[in-house]
């Protein structure tokens, strides 16, 4: 299923994670653990970050793909039912840099470079 019509242009085609969280039933959802939860979260921010560093590889940035996968996790959060929907929403910011860091390390500040 494509990104809803309400959703800013994305950039990057939904992956399979995000795609199987939305189809499960809210009793599902809303039963998991904390726990449980952040790790689906997690998945799904690491399956974005992905699908960015795919696609934009040498031209994208820690910032770019920070902003357009905890955007992603917070529309797709809005979309699912209250608990982990919240949680999504909650954790969005925080995973998306997280799991961006894995593609685009941040850079040292300058006082931190040896010359």
């Amino acid at each position: 299923m494509p990104w809803p019509q309400d959703v800013p242009d994305f950039p990057l085609k939904k992956p399979d994670t995000l795609e199987k969280l939305e189809q499960l039933s809210p009793q599902i959802l809303n039963a998991m653990t904390q726990v449980e939860a952040e790790e689906k979260i997690r998945d799904a921010a690491d399956s974005l970050a992905k699908s960015y560093y795919k696609a934009y590889k040498d031209k994208g940035n820690l910032s770019e793909c920070s902003l357009i996968v905890s955007g992603a996790l917070e529309q797709t959060g809005g979309s699912l039912p209250a608990k982990f929907g919240a949680l999504m929403i909650g954790k969005s910011k925080e995973e998306g840099e997280r799991s961006c860091k894995n593609y685009y390390p941040p850079l040292p500040f300058p006082n931190e470079i040896e010359f």
